[in-house]
């Protein structure tokens, strides 16, 4: 088999890994519709590409995908999960049985176009279940949108919420720049989401180079975790703002004053103007 097929079926492999990642993450698939939704795309794809005859391979470099993904980029343990292996299993003898006696062959008394209108018949009838079952629906265009400024107080609203509840016990023991902290990580958070991150985890595991890490964006050449990165973002912060409150000036300086001098010193590298709104909107709550 060339090495240039096997390449191809890596490419369609690494597509099916992000569009089941992503199905699952926007209609919380079942485990069936984790099932067929290779075995479909793997029939679509051997319709286009010419060189099909082991087009099951798909579904195999799938799994593999999904184990480097769960253990580098999730770091969690691949095979503890025994429903996930057998549906991989299934997956993958199903994707063979197809390649044999459906791609490579035509079913006895049915000819390949019959057989392909079947087939199309099969998938449309998945895709209209698919949809019914998820309701999926589609806004009016008469329905009135929320504005950016009201999105933008939500998101900060539920995203300190958040972080509030996960990180309590160890940013409130600092009450005097606790809300600068949750200000940063609302803005961290939103320009290097969750998904992002893992990814630079990723990288640092393949060079370890020096990156920026954690939730607070740490710049590190060792791996540290996203409470790592708050700790040492914490340490960082209380430095400046005890500076700037024993400052002989402090007296007459206001502590929201001293909180913005604080953003602006050590933020200065980000948008720091941003960081003092979603901190201006986190004290009003």
């Amino acid at each position: 088999m060339d090495l240039l097929i096997v390449f191809s079926y890596i490419l369609f492999s690494m597509l099916l890994f992000l569009i089941v990642k992503y199905l699952n993450k926007k209609f919380k698939l079942n485990l069936y519709e984790y099932i067929f939704i290779p075995l479909i795309y793997i029939i679509i794809v051997s319709m286009f590409f010419k060189f099909n005859h082991y087009i099951f391979l798909v579904s195999l470099f799938l799994m593999f995908i999904d184990i480097i993904y769960t253990i580098y980029v999730k770091e969690t343990n691949f095979f503890s999960n025994g429903s996930i292996i057998k549906m991989y299993i299934v997956i993958v003898i199903s994707s063979y049985l197809i390649n044999r006696y459906l791609i490579d062959t035509s079913i006895i008394y049915l000819d390949k176009p019959t057989l392909k209108i079947i087939v199309w018949i099969f998938i449309i009838y998945f895709i209209y279940q698919f949809i019914k079952n998820k309701n999926i629906s589609y806004k009016s265009p008469e329905l009135k949108s929320i504005s950016d400024e009201e999105f933008d107080k939500n998101y900060i609203i539920l995203s300190y919420t958040k972080f509030k509840i996960k990180y309590r016990n160890i940013i409130e023991q600092h009450s005097d720049i606790s809300n600068i902290i949750y200000a940063g990580l609302v803005y961290y958070n939103n320009i290097r989401p969750e998904y992002l991150r893992r990814v630079d985890y990723f990288k640092f595991r393949l060079n370890n180079r020096r990156r920026p890490l954690g939730i607070m964006q740490i710049d590190s050449d060792r791996f540290i975790t996203d409470t790592e990165s708050i700790l040492i973002a914490i340490s960082e912060i209380e430095k400046i703002y005890s500076r700037l409150k024993n400052k002989k000036t402090a007296k007459t300086i206001k502590k929201e004053d001293i909180n913005y001098k604080v953003i602006k010193s050590y933020y200065k590298n980000y948008d720091s103007n941003k960081i003092i709104e979603i901190y201006d909107e986190i004290c009003k709550f």
